[in-house]
């Protein structure tokens, strides 16, 4: 579930900085975190700073990714999905899909195979 919610007051000092400037998130206008957080807990599509590091073996943060116009840049007020980021929910879905399918076929192969091939379950021509 997620709940939107919006402020009284029009804008928020965060605790992000850009050029010595703290950011002002608009509070009145939820949309941009609103579409991040749906994009991000429906289709998985991560934000934009995390990377994955091979010596970790984790996700790290990188903040020179963090740009753009988009709802997961924190130093723009953009909030439009770009063609790449919905690519990467199509695919999302296709993948979820084809892996949900292959599961109910391995369950329907593995109930098949502790059926018993009998002359009453089996009648040659």
């Amino acid at each position: 579930m997620v709940i939107v919610i919006q402020s009284e007051s029009s804008s928020w000092e965060s605790h992000l900085q850009c050029n010595g400037k703290s950011l002002l998130w608009d509070l009145r206008r939820p949309i941009k975190p609103a579409l991040a957080v749906v994009s991000k807990h429906l289709a998985g599509l991560l934000p934009l700073q995390f990377i994955y590091s091979h010596a970790h073996g984790t996700a790290i943060e990188d903040w020179i990714w963090s740009v753009g116009c988009s709802p997961f840049s924190i130093t723009s007020q953009g909030w439009q999905i770009s063609k790449f980021q919905s690519d990467t929910i199509a695919r999302s879905y296709i993948i979820t899909t084809l892996d949900e399918s292959i599961k109910l076929v391995n369950s329907a192969v593995h109930l098949l195979l502790r059926e018993r091939t009998t002359e009453k379950t089996f009648k040659p021509f």
